[in-house]
């Protein structure tokens, strides 16, 4: 995690009610009182916790399929990048938020596409590679990446068409 959990508050939102967050001792609080745990340093924001997003996969099973992730040249010094289905890809730029449903160790926020726990137009890019076949609402996810996007932002997804079954915790949909 490049970016600090102090410097995302301002941003993030209860993943329920859409309402602000604060920071309680080992957890963050939503102005109508729901809570979410910090567990190693990661705010988990989805609506129905699970042992799946508190827990790391085995490293077999988590998804690295590039290197690194970076944010690209030609964004503004003060841009903020979405990278959406992060997995555990390294994003060394403090300008990008990984996000992924499961806490891996380069994940900055644990979070379900479908109700993305921040504020709306709060990113100049959203970017989401391989994912939306994950997804269990893959129009409800591409509309949240919509609105959590700045107007005059760009929005990059690319998801399988056509492949057999290829992940964990599920492969839900094929566009």
């Amino acid at each position: 995690m490049v970016m600090t959990l102090a410097q995302m508050i301002p941003i993030l939102r209860c993943p329920r009610s859409g309402t602000s967050l604060h920071l309680e001792e080992d957890r963050l609080v939503s102005a109508t009182g729901e809570e979410y745990p910090i567990v190693r340093g990661k705010p988990i924001l989805v609506r129905r916790i699970q042992p799946v997003h508190l827990t790391p996969p085995g490293a077999s099973i988590i998804s690295r399929n590039i290197n690194e992730f970076g944010a690209g040249p030609d964004l503004a010094p003060d841009a903020r990048v979405l990278h959406l289905g992060s997995g555990d890809v390294p994003a060394p730029d403090p300008r990008i938020i990984s996000v992924d449903v499961l806490p891996t160790e380069n994940v900055d926020v644990v979070a379900e596409a479908e109700a993305l726990p921040f504020q709306t137009g709060s990113f100049d890019l959203v970017v989401s590679g391989a994912v939306f076949e994950h997804v269990f609402d893959p129009v409800g996810s591409a509309s949240e990446a919509r609105r959590v996007l700045k107007n005059g932002g760009r929005l990059r997804i690319d998801t399988a068409f056509l492949q057999s079954y290829h992940g964990y915790p599920g492969h839900y949909f094929n566009m």
